[in-house]
């Protein structure tokens, strides 16, 4: 078996160019550009990147590369998944500072709670990379537009829940015996992190049986299911070896 230092900068590659053509592929759906463009360049031309399917591409390519070379599928998810709860958490507070989209619906809502800042439940995204909203007087530049009201600030909420999961996960993964327990652990959290933010955030939804779901809330009900198997998997075979140990 190959040693897994020197097999990384290979699965970092592949799974870097992987990951980018499925992030493009993805965006198309959970847009709705495929609904409403003509011809494929103008599904491939319209940007935007999804990270769901930079995820899912990029995980399958370094499952392959892995498992090619002799690594155990569990190990190698149980390293990703802390690597992916850190690069998400970090992508989502570069999504907040930027103002690339991936923000909430409009809140007018009165804040509730006294101690969180007012940028923190309800802001407008000034100079935002879209250019969305309204042009600031006296500015001047590219980025000179800031939305006209209020939105709740998605992709902060994801970054701090997220972090702060990879922390105690961090903190924890050596007590945690059973290989593949973290990426269970994983898959749930992602999974119900996901679906619950969809609900106050901007997205294309499809009609599924009557309930508006969006991309992201329909794979977020993917990886629980999954989440599931493998829990019931982890506990039938390491159950299996205590019977046998006794």
């Amino acid at each position: 078996m190959v040693s897994p230092k020197k097999l990384l900068p290979t699965m970092l590659l592949w799974a870097g160019l992987t990951g980018f053509l499925g992030a493009r592929i993805f965006h198309v759906f959970e847009d709705g550009q495929l609904f409403r463009a003509q011809t494929f360049m103008e599904l491939w031309e319209s940007g935007g990147l999804t990270f769901w399917g930079g995820l899912f591409f990029g995980a399958a390519s370094y499952f392959y590369i892995g498992m090619q070379k002799g690594m155990d599928w569990k190990h190698l998810a149980d390293i990703g998944s802390l690597g992916m709860l850190m690069a998400y958490g970090v992508g989502r507070i570069g999504c907040h500072l930027s103002g690339d989209g991936d923000w909430g619906i409009v809140n007018n809502y009165e804040k509730t709670v006294e101690w969180l800042p007012q940028w923190a439940w309800s802001f407008r995204f000034p100079h935002n990379v879209l250019n969305q909203g309204e042009y600031i007087p006296g500015c001047s530049g590219k980025y000179c537009s800031i939305l006209p009201h209020g939105v709740f600030p998605t992709s902060l909420y994801e970054a701090a829940a997220i972090l702060l999961v990879f922390g105690v996960l961090w903190c924890v993964r050596k007590y945690i015996k059973v290989p593949g327990m973290v990426f269970t652990i994983y898959l749930f959290v992602v999974g119900i992190e996901r679906f619950l933010i969809e609900f106050i955030r901007v997205n294309y939804k499809f009609n599924v049986g009557g309930i508006a779901l969006s991309e992201a809330q329909l794979i977020s009900l993917g990886l629980l299911l999954l989440a599931a198997f493998v829990a019931g998997y982890l506990f039938m075979k390491n159950g299996a070896k205590r019977r046998l140990v006794k």
